[in-house]
């Protein structure tokens, strides 16, 4: 048995299933389609694939990559734009401090709970990426993941690196995380 916090299933021709913009993914948040639920069937556009599926069909990823990290995780940032505008003293608290993954977590966005940031300043929009570490006003931080903005308004205190994002965003809520910076 496979363990993760997010597992993504592929189907030949894609899947029978309600389209949003021309997918059959589901966004909770803005009201398009529904989780699944007990019972339901997923089924394919096609009743066999339209190209050899030898090597592709059932692969499994590594366990690095789909472990459900539940305990102490250490992950290494770099400073992100706004790091210098951060005091030195919040910059170290940032990376002494352990914070949990708030339930409030979900594929756009890792909350992280812990004490407070100070944050000095607001910043107009800007881009940001997978992995950037936002400060909103009430100083707890927010993980930009995958599905989230392209852009925001929080100063960035750092950007995890790009090869830790798939292991992070198999960290659990209530996963205790810590950081360190890096080069």
């Amino acid at each position: 048995k496979a363990a993760g916090l997010y597992a993504y299933v592929a189907a030949s021709g894609g899947f029978h299933a309600e389209k949003w913009l021309g997918s059959a993914s589901t966004d909770l948040r803005n009201g398009m389609g529904r989780r699944l639920k007990k019972g339901d069937r997923l089924e394919s556009m096609q009743a066999l694939p339209s190209i050899d599926t030898q090597g592709v069909a059932r692969r499994i990823s590594s366990y690095a990559q789909n472990h459900i990290h539940v305990e102490d995780v250490h992950f290494l940032l770099y400073p992100g734009p706004q790091y210098e505008t951060f005091d030195p003293q919040v910059r170290q608290q940032f990376i002494d401090h352990t914070w949990r993954v708030s339930t409030r977590s979900d594929r756009t966005g890792y909350r992280l709970e812990g004490e407070p940031l100070k944050v000095n300043t607001s910043i107009p929009s800007e881009p940001v990426l997978p992995g950037s570490i936002q400060v909103p006003s009430n100083g707890q931080p927010i993980i930009t993941m995958r599905d989230g903005p392209t852009v925001g308004g929080y100063p960035q205190i750092g950007i995890m690196r790009a090869d830790d994002l798939d292991s992070f965003a198999q960290c659990v809520p209530g996963t205790k995380i810590t950081f360190s910076w890096t080069d």
